[in-house]
């Protein structure tokens, strides 16, 4: 269930809707994946799968010999950041609006 361990901690629990959602992620450079079911305010159960991934960065990032530097893995990490905040924001819209 999503706010409560793993990749989902803390994860949806700002407005509520931690118990509304019920999914897996995957994460790798780049690449963002969320795929479950979510429970909307009408009470309609969605499943869903939500695929994010930035192909032309991913390609620099295998390429470049300095990948494991700290500015490197920096911006990987803000990037996973910006992604799991769309993620949220996409899950939030559809639980409200379904």
């Amino acid at each position: 269930m999503s706010g409560w361990r793993g990749a989902f901690d803390g994860r949806f629990a700002e407005r509520g809707d931690e118990t509304r959602v019920r999914a897996k992620t995957g994460t790798m450079h780049f690449a963002k994946g969320l795929a479950g079911y979510l429970f909307t305010e009408s009470g309609r159960k969605l499943a869903f799968a939500l695929y994010i991934t930035d192909f032309e960065r991913r390609r620099r990032y295998d390429a470049s010999p300095h990948r494991l530097a700290p500015e490197t893995q920096a911006s990987v990490k803000a990037w996973i950041a910006a992604a799991e905040a769309e993620e949220e924001r996409l899950v939030r819209d559809w639980i409200s609006r379904y």
